[in-house]
């Protein structure tokens, strides 16, 4: 980011009694300092945009000690970050609106763009931010300039340039869990004043922090990261600059944790559940919930996440008068491999492997420039095109045919099947018995290949109604294209089963011949009954049956599915400057995500097709310095209605993607950063974000509380006796929308002193709050995660002198024991497992520059 010194403004009597009242001695050397971003893809002043922005530079993501977006998210109040089962399931959402990554059919709400260049995988941004410039926070639509997907917001980085002059650094951190961090970075100029290079790389290795106990030594969530980039600038004339850039990044680690939050021993009536079967029937360890601040868990094999993400960009900047032509063009590639213990147990249950390959090419040619003082105009078009592969394989253990049928959806059959044993005692052997019903090795393979194109043609121009007043309007159109080739693949299975039938020749045609009060019935000793018999019951002497009754399993068609969609995006906002220190800012905008298909094993109630989603959004703002106090104060509200959210919550037997109809996110956000004298600064930041559902009539049910207590989901309102948390829909209108905390807040303050003339002592705390917040889809209130907060702390020394900064962090300094999204453990209905955060962690960090 960059900094410039600003002129003093208008508010002298303010400034005076803002200073008067903190007791601070504003000096005539120091003022507010301005701040440039490129929030409507030009260089503009923080303080002139009329768009929510919050922007960290790179300095301060140092003196906080962020290494990566996760971290940024605990300080930016209205930025959130999810990671769950692996390290590409990591998700982004703005003002309590975001996408999971848990189905490869969606796509982010939040826009994400790196140097210009769009991510279109979310978790393409988790590693390591080294050598970053900048990080700008855009809230609310973008969907006008950065187009699609971006109707939350957008995150906007950006990374350092090379130049011609001798800039760089090294720096090493070292911190418990054996943390070791190395990163690097410096110019090098091949050709005064025309070509200049820069290369950054990096490495990080953390042990995990979650304990194993079934292996006794094996720890999860640990880091190992490591990547590089290579820049040149190319600035053969005044008028001409080539910015070539490739990079690549790749992950290898332990993850992701899962730890119990809730048991289900024993379920409403006393019926057993998984817990249950797992300690007293197979004898493995099973984790208790009062655990979870303990960190530990037991699994019999652990979770591995693998990806890699690497591109190639070439920007080119022609300045022509008073206009510029940019081009950028970009291809990037992201791979990843998981592998997760799928029942998160020490049994020998489920085993889910996931291989994804994505690979784009992008295309943005824009022209922007002025109108002289009538106002500012830039037009531009965008194409994008994208092939995106994945492949899922769920492979069933040996100990799945002892515990799944603990699931109260097979416990219902138990009176069925005990009459097809009957029925084999009493033939003599005319009839096999009860098939395994899941064999070890039966496994589900999903295959998807999708290919994608879009194109868009954008426009934003400004226009000075007077002095002070400026009329900002701009439209955008897009077309979608999407084929999706989903092959749906088993293991060998016996026929499907057809349980109505089957309790029809039991009840219906009266086979229980063992009572002969039952008039009709029939003589299963009797071999010319066998072919009216085996026609209900067969499917059961076939190993494998109890597949059908899990979505994620169960076989399903193969579908071509073609989406063709269109959209018309655009913004319309005021700004009226009343002071050179002051602006007011009222805006109107959309914003638009395209549909796609569902990519899981789902149940047949729910739709394999899900619609676009969009956003509009009206927000008013303040932006205004005091600079005699040297305070800035930014104030936004808002009020976003979102048609056709896409939502996705998994129902303990698969993940229900669809459309939920309409939400509504409102609330406000302060920004506020005060620095009075040289040597001390505070920012503080609040976020209010209520969003809610406004109709949601087909929604996922409860499933933990009707197994351990027999409360039916007050959302249902089908026949009585017919709910079943896997088939059923029920109504979440007026609920929560998951994942976002009402109220954040966030606060930092640094104070620095001198020792002597060469060296610079700074303290900086760091104070964070999040409200209470709904983690899971289906509103379920054993999944709402009380509020919670966390100090981050730092001393640092600056030996001036020697170029040297040497620094002491701890983050979660009270170690306190949150988490993220509390999830129906797959197949195991009752029981809840939640994804930890970090615990206290701390370290030393030493960095060398060379200016």
């Amino acid at each position: 980011m960059t900094y410039f010194l600003r002129r003093p403004g208008r508010f002298a009597l303010v400034a005076a009694i803002l200073a008067a009242a903190t007791g601070a001695q504003a000096q005539d050397e120091i003022y507010i300092e301005e701040i440039l971003v490129t929030a409507q893809k030009r260089v503009q002043n923080l303080q002139e945009v009329p768009v929510a922005v919050t922007a960290y530079s790179g300095q301060m993501l140092q003196d906080s000690a962020i290494k990566d977006m996760r971290e940024l998210a605990t300080i930016a109040p209205s930025l959130r970050s999810n990671q769950s089962q692996n390290s590409t399931t990591s998700s982004f959402g703005i003002r309590g609106i975001g996408t999971s990554t848990q189905n490869f059919g969606l796509e982010s709400s939040v826009g994400i763009y790196i140097d210009g260049i769009y991510r279109s995988r979310q978790s393409a941004i988790i590693n390591n931010l080294i050598d970053i410039e900048a990080v700008e926070v855009l809230r609310g639509p973008q969907g006008t300039l950065f187009g699609k997907n971006t109707l939350s917001g957008a995150l906007n980085i950006r990374t350092v340039k090379p130049d011609h002059e001798r800039n760089g650094f090294i720096e090493v951190t070292g911190g418990d869990f054996n943390l070791v961090n190395i990163s690097a970075a410096g110019n090098v100029s091949l050709v005064e004043d025309v070509l200049a290079a820069r290369a950054t790389v990096f490495t990080g290795n953390r042990d995990g922090y979650v304990a194993e106990l079934s292996r006794g030594e094996d720890v999860l969530n640990d880091r190992d990261r490591l990547g590089g980039r290579l820049q040149f600038l190319y600035t053969p004339t005044d008028n001409v600059e080539v910015r070539l850039i490739a990079d690549y990044a790749e992950i290898d680690e332990v993850c992701c944790a899962a730890l119990t939050r809730v048991n289900n021993f024993f379920g409403f009536g006393g019926v057993p559940g998984s817990d249950f079967g797992l300690a007293n029937i197979l004898g493995v360890p099973v984790i208790t919930g009062d655990r979870f601040e303990d960190y530990v868990m037991a699994l019999n094999e652990l979770p591995r996440s693998t990806n890699e993400d690497k591109g190639l960009s070439l920007e080119l900047s022609l300045d022509i008068g008073d206009a510029t032509l940019t081009s950028i063009s970009a291809y990037r590639a992201f791979d990843s491999t998981d592998f997760i213990d799928a029942d998160f147990s020490a049994g020998d249950l489920l085993f889910d492997q996931n291989l994804s390959e994505q690979s784009s090419f992008s295309q943005e040619l824009r022209v922007d420039g002025s109108f002289g003082e009538a106002g500012n105009y830039l037009f531009g078009v965008y194409y994008f095109t994208q092939d995106l592969d994945n492949f899922s394989t769920l492979t069933l253990g040996g100990d799945a045919a002892t515990i799944l049928p603990l699931n109260p959806l097979l416990q219902q059959l138990n009176p069925l099947l005990d009459g097809i044993n009957a029925l084999n005692a009493l033939s003599g052997g005319l009839y096999p018995a009860v098939g395994n019903s899941f064999p070890e090795g039966s496994f589900s393979t999903d295959v998807m290949r999708q290919e994608h194109e879009s194109v868009a043609v954008f426009g934003q121009m400004d226009f000075n109604l007077s002095d002070s007043l400026v009329l900002t309007a701009g439209l955008r159109y897009t077309d979608e294209k999407k084929t999706l080739n989903s092959s749906f693949l088993n293991s060998p299975l016996g026929p499907p089963l057809d349980i109505p039938a089957a309790f029809a020749v039991a009840t219906g045609i009266q086979i229980w011949s063992i009572n002969p009060a039952l008039p009709g019935a029939l003589d299963p000793t009797n071999p010319a009954n066998a072919p009216i018999i085996a026609g209900g019951f067969g499917p059961f002497w076939a190993p494998g049956w109890g597949i059908y009754l899990f979505p994620t399993l169960a076989p399903q068609a193969s579908s071509l599915d073609e989406i063709d969609d269109d959209q018309v995006t655009g913004t319309v906002k005021l700004s009226w400057f009343a002071t050179d220190d002051l602006m007011f800012y009222a805006s109107y905008g959309t914003g638009y995500k395209s549909g796609g298909t569902n990519t899981d094993r789902i149940a047949p109630v729910f739709s394999q097709v899900f619609g676009p989603e969009t956003s509009d959004a009206i927000e008013v703002g303040m932006k205004a310095d005091f600079p005699g106090a040297n305070l800035r104060v930014n104030v936004a509200v808002h009020d976003t209605q979102i048609e056709d959210l896409q939502t996705n919550a998994f129902t303990g037997t698969g993940f229900n993607l669809q459309n939920a109809g309409n939400a509504d996110t409102r609330g406000g956000e302060i920004d506020l950063w005060w620095q009075p004298t040289e040597l001390f600064e505070l920012q503080l930041s609040y976020a209010h974000n209520q969003a809610d559902f406004e109709d949601f009539l087909n929604g996922t049910c409860w499933v933990a509380t009707p197994f351990l207590t027999g409360t039916v989901d007050p959302g249902f309102d089908g026949p009585p006796g017919s709910f079943n948390p896997s088939t059923s829909t029920c109504n979440r209108s007026g609920d929560r929308v998951s994942s976002n905390p009402e109220d954040s807040f966030y606060a930092g303050l640094q104070q620095s002193f001198r020792l002597g003339d060469a060296t610079r002592g700074y303290i900086r705390a760091e104070y964070s709050y999040l409200s209470d917040t709904m983690t899971d889809g289906n509103n379920e209130p054993l999944k709402l995660r009380p509020s919670f907060d966390f100090i981050h702390a730092r001393v640092g020394l600056e030996f001036e002198e020697l170029g040297t900064d040497l620094s002491f962090w701890v983050r979660n300094a009270t170690d306190e024991r949150f988490y993220e999204t509390v999830f129906d453990v797959p197949a195991q209905d009752g029981k809840l497992n939640a994804y930890p955060h970090e615990p206290r962690t701390w370290g030393v960090t030493v960095r060398k520059h060379f200016d």
